[in-house]
């Protein structure tokens, strides 16, 4: 078994990584992730960078590594370092003759475990070119760069005490970058190595290293802080890095020989067939083993395949310790362990293996007085004299080797499932250095919008105070509807001259534009069809809101005056004034009920404009929207904002029908009731039960079962079954439970055509405006407001709740009035704190001056003298 495969099995079933995984280890908790967005097209992304120069040293190290090789296998030593483009850069160091031969002193950065896997696994590599580039090349700033961001991430996860997955975030970073980088290594073509082989070995050799810094950061960080138990992110860590992570081709891992697990195509193929049922653990192990002994070839076969790498791996141990490159049999040693057909060609063929058994012969005598290399080297020839098919000769020898070839094999089965969760989440990853300029990832990076991983001081991500902002959202919908019935104008120049234009011209005193720019207090976030949403200061939107019903009602009385009465009331007066016989009063009578008529007419009318005409306004308040900025050859620029607080904006504009409905009958069954027929209700914000009727999937199966069948008793039966549900839901209801049967839904829902907004955005106006506005709350039982307003409103709640706000500028009073309507959830926002929403009073409604007449004004006065003796 390979050194890498060993090692990685004994890891995964100490730990029980099998049944991790299938429990699932690698589906992360989002809520351990500080920083994960939603892009525009709705997937969740991690935004980061790698710090300052960092990508440009990775790229530059790895180009180096790169040259050093195309110098050692074409022969030519590069001018300078070779890029994608191959063009020469910066001078590089000379490169050595190739050698094996190592110590500890000299390996010990990159470590004797690491350096061995790559040598016997790469036989492109060899010491020589190794220890250049670590040495004298850019390779320990590589390895210094990369332990040094494992480091810091390690220490901001320990900060947090764990609440985080930082260093996995910044190993799935790395990878992101290091696989980028390494498709552009693989666009420079290497004399003698195909495309496939290249990216293999690029691949392997980034993940061996990568394996080596992680082990070793963690063993650094362990030691600055023993009390810390990091034995979960240890196992993440090392579980999500393997020997193919940064291998694109992964069928190259089992193909190619001398690879991390010790298999090749057909003994892949052999244990695959095998193992149906089986899982990587201990009795799968031996099950297995079991099975491919009881085979005829297999065994044979993997045991063919252990003896071609027990010999190169002897080779490669004897020259490590022993390589004398005066020797003429140490070249040919080193030619036998940089191609792997030399070596099949030994064990294959019998005449080949005798004549290298008379060199490793000579070589035993020559080295009879050196322990080390004498025990290598008669190990070769042990390997050697025992011919092909030694093992199967020796059935505990072969036993020992079909468990090992299934060993691999199960360890191969992990690191598959391991590629597929790791892959999903490297894809999250998204490198603002690829879509933004400098100064927006800087601001980026103040304002805490993405990770940013390096070995430098910086922090990984900062956590500056929370950036909020209040949102305006204008619904047009049956306003623009009904105008359209009307036949006023043509609706795209009804929407420029009476919609947009107005309420452009109207958030400009506040600073309108396009941009937030240093003054500019109001930002058109967005324009639909018949809806408008604009952000800024809390205080600018709210007189805003003020504003944009005052245009409102401007476009009412323009309706108005093109609908004269006058001719509708000629038409009608014969019949609806009552003929009286001639006398002297009669001119006088018939024009005071002709001006009486007209009043009544002109109500009636205005009432239906107030009605048909509508326009919700909803204002919320909080966490600033994320901009997310999409580059395209075609579109150019394209700018999205996503927020919470801009759907709770959207939202706030509903206009529930059966809330309205709801209102209209109880209007109308009070004005019969007590014989008023004036009686109106006084706000434009009501929030009420409304109820929808669904058919169960069981009953719409069935209903549409029975049509298609045309099964008369089958529809019947469904309509059955639906009367017995919705009975049961009603006698719930009315019980005061929640309904059960599940075809009626009762949810609260709002009726906005008036200024709606949030209790968070009313605090923040209060906030916003406490040294310039006076500010107070009021609650009034309705018994106690004026006769005048009992008797002209209908009000549904015993207990009026209010909170006034008033300008305290010399002259004319401002006078704002907001009543507490009532608590809500959001469609898509059940799960969270229900909002409890207010009406700003429309200062044009019949309500608000009478209301202001009777009672404001005095508690105003009230508030005023309190707040001068205190």
């Amino acid at each position: 078994m390979s050194l890498y495969a060993g090692k990685r099995l004994a890891f995964l079933l100490d730990h029980e990584v099998p049944g991790l995984l299938a429990r699932g280890l690698l589906r992360i908790d989002p809520s351990r992730i500080r920083l994960l967005i939603c892009d525009a097209y709705g997937d969740m992304k991690i935004p980061f960078v790698l710090g300052g120069k960092d990508i440009a040293s990775i790229r530059e190290a790895l180009l180096e590594l790169v040259s050093h090789i195309k110098h050692r296998l074409e022969g030519k030593r590069p001018e300078g370092l070779i890029s994608p483009a191959t063009t020469p850069s910066t001078p590089l160091p000379p490169l050595p003759p190739i050698t094996y031969k190592g110590s500890v002193s000299e390996d010990l950065m990159l470590g004797e475990p690491t350096l061995e896997a790559l040598l016997f696994s790469i036989p492109i590599l060899d010491r020589g070119i190794l220890r250049t580039w670590i040495h004298r090349g850019k390779g320990s700033t590589l390895m210094d760069l990369l332990l040094g961001i494992y480091h810091k991430a390690l220490e901001e996860e320990i900060r947090q005490d764990g609440k985080e997955h930082t260093a996995y975030i910044a190993q799935l970073a790395i990878l992101n970058i290091l696989k980028r980088i390494k498709r552009e290594i693989c666009d420079i073509r290497v004399k003698g190595l195909s495309y496939e082989r290249w990216e293999y070995y690029t691949g392997l050799l980034l993940s061996y290293l990568l394996i080596h810094i992680v082990e070793k950061a963690l063993k650094e960080v362990k030691e600055r802080f023993p009390l810390y138990d990091l034995s979960t992110t240890d196992l993440l860590l090392k579980t999500t890095l393997t020997a193919g992570s940064l291998v694109d081709i992964k069928e190259e891992l089992w193909k190619i020989p001398f690879n991390p697990y010790s298999l090749n195509p057909e003994i892949y193929s052999g244990l695959e067939r095998l193992s149906e049922g089986l899982e990587a653990r201990k009795e799968g192990i031996e099950m297995l083993t079991k099975r491919v002994l009881e085979e005829k070839d297999l065994p044979s076969l993997i045991c063919s395949y252990r003896e071609v790498e027990g010999l190169r791996s002897h080779i490669l141990h004897y020259l490590r310790d022993c390589e004398n490159q005066k020797l003429k049999e140490h070249e040919l040693l080193i030619q036998m362990v940089r191609s792997e057909k030399p070596l099949f060609q030994i064990l294959s063929n019998k005449e080949e293996r005798s004549r290298f058994l008379k060199v490793i012969r000579r070589l035993i005598r020559d080295f009879r007085y050196d322990r080390k290399g004498l025990t290598h080297l008669e190990g070769m020839e042990a390997l050697l004299r025992r011919g092909w098919l030694s093992f199967i000769r020796k059935k505990e020898a072969s036993a020992q080797a079909v468990k090992e070839a299934v060993e691999s094999y199960f360890t191969l089965k992990v690191d598959q499932e391991v590629w597929g969760g790791v892959n999903a989440w490297i894809r999250l990853l998204k490198d603002r250095r690829e879509e933004l300029k400098p100064q927006e990832i800087r601001r980026d990076y103040e304002k805490g919008r993405l990770y940013r991983f390096s070995s430098d001081g910086m922090v990984v991500l900062k956590t500056p105070s929370e950036e909020k902002e209040a949102y305006l959202f204008i619904d047009m919908k049956d306003f623009t509807r009904k105008t359209f019935r009307i036949k006023e104008v043509a609706m795209a120049d009804f929407m420029r001259t009476r919609f947009f234009q107005p309420i452009i011209e109207a958030a400009s005193k506040y600073g309108l534009g396009k941009d937030m720019a240093e003054g500019v207090s109001i930002r058109i976030r967005n324009i639909l069809g018949d809806a408008i949403l604009l952000s800024g200061n809390i205080s600018s939107l709210i007189f805003l809101a003020q504003d944009i019903q005052r245009i409102m009602e401007r476009y009412r009385k323009e309706l108005f005056e093109k609908f004269p009465p006058d001719v509708t009331l000629r038409k009608q007066q014969g019949e609806a004034l009552p003929h009286e016989g001639p006398g002297p009063s009669d001119p006088l009578k018939a024009l005071e009920r002709r001006r009486i008529l007209e009043e009544a007419f002109r109500e009636e009318q205005e009432e239906m404009l107030r009605k048909e005409l509508v326009a919700g306004l909803y204002i919320s308040y909080g966490t600033k929207a994320e901009d997310i900025h999409i580059k395209d050859d075609l579109w150019g620029r394209l700018d999205v904002a996503i927020g919470e607080k801009i759907n709770e904006a959207a939202r706030g504009v509903e206009r529930n029908p059966m809330v309205r409905l709801r209102l209209s009958k109880i209007l109308e069954g009070r004005r019969k009731r007590l014989g008023n027929p004036g009686l109106s209700l006084p706000f434009h914000v009501y929030i009420g039960r409304g109820y929808s009727i669904t058919l169960d999937p069981d009953l719409s199966e069935g209903l549409e079962d029975s049509i298609i069948k045309k099964d008369k008793k089958g529809v019947e039966r469904v309509l059955r079954e639906f009367e017995r549900r919705l009975g049961k839901d009603i006698e719930a209801l009315t019980g005061g439970d929640v309904p059960q049967g599940g075809v009626l839904k009762v949810e609260r829902a709002m009726y906005n055509t008036g200024q709606a907004l949030s209790e968070e955005a009313l605090k923040a106006f209060v906030e916003e405006t406490r040294a310039t506005i006076l500010h107070f709350d009021k609650a009034i039982s309705v018994s106690n407001l004026a006769d005048e307003l009992k008797r002209r409103f209908l009000f549904l709640e015993e207990e009026l709740r209010f909170f006034i706000s008033v300008k305290r500028d010399v002259g004319e009073r401002m006078v704002l009035v907001f009543r507490e309507v009532g608590e809500l959830s959001f469609k898509g926002f059940e799960g969270g704190k229900p909002v409890t929403v207010y009406e700003l009073l429309r200062q044009d409604s019949p309500f608000y001056n009478l209301f202001l007449r009777y009672h404001v004004n005095d508690w105003i006065e009230e508030a005023l003298k309190y707040r001068a003796i205190h």
